[in-house]
């Protein structure tokens, strides 16, 4: 009897023939969906990729002008008297000089060399950026004048000598200048003018030769 009830042979070989391909559809939509995530987190990546060197400097690794651009305009309106964003700017001194005599390549070096001063002086909150040839520029959305004055120091600290390859050295300097920020409608060249006004006046007081031969 138990023969008789038995399905016939062609039922069960179709069930099992439904069965591998439901099972190989499974297994091919998992497929499907692995690659398909796979190739949307290269696409993610390369996204955020891209987008971070859109606002990178290619030279130093700072941030570009186009970082300092909308960084500053944010921390500006964040400021309040209580607790006042800053804008830290910094020139290079002599870098025509040092191009001059040396070549652009020392240049890039002397460049790079400061930009490590800044990355090493500053906060993860700070945002460091280069914003023209021999012109850097700090954003510290919080900390006030003594969080300033300990990042200048710190950079002025770092700052030293690198080879030209030549037989000399050129002894790295700069010249700083700050303003503080309490005022969320302050227009943002105001700001960068503040800051520029006291760099020149640093610049008259720490002019100083720059080439030392061994």
């Amino acid at each position: 009897d138990y023969l008789m009830d038995a399905p016939p042979p062609y039922l069960i070989h179709g069930a099992f023939a439904t069965f591998v391909m439901v099972a190989g559809s499974g297994a091919l939509l998992v497929m499907v969906h692995r690659t398909a995530y796979q190739h949307f987190r290269r696409l993610q990546s390369s996204h955020y990729h891209f987008q971070r060197m859109s606002f990178m400097d290619p030279l130093t690794g700072l941030g570009n002008r186009r970082q300092f651009d909308l960084s500053l305009a944010r921390a500006i309106e964040l400021s309040q008297p209580s607790n006042p964003a800053a804008l830290i700017v910094i020139d290079v001194d002599h870098l025509k000089q040092i191009n001059d005599t040396h070549g652009h390549s020392v240049g890039d070096e002397a460049l790079k060399a400061i930009a490590r001063a800044i990355r090493e002086s500053t906060r993860t909150t700070d945002i460091s950026t280069r914003i023209g040839g021999d012109e850097f520029a700090i954003i510290l959305p919080q900390g006030g004048e003594l969080g300033v004055k300990k990042i200048i120091e710190r950079i002025r600290s770092r700052l030293g000598e690198i080879s030209t390859g030549d037989g000399s050295e050129v002894d790295l300097s700069v010249s700083l200048g700050y303003a503080l920020i309490t005022d969320p409608n302050t227009d943002p060249t105001e700001a960068l003018i503040a800051a520029d006004r006291m760099l020149y006046a640093d610049r008259q007081r720490t002019r100083q030769p720059v080439l030392h031969q061994s």
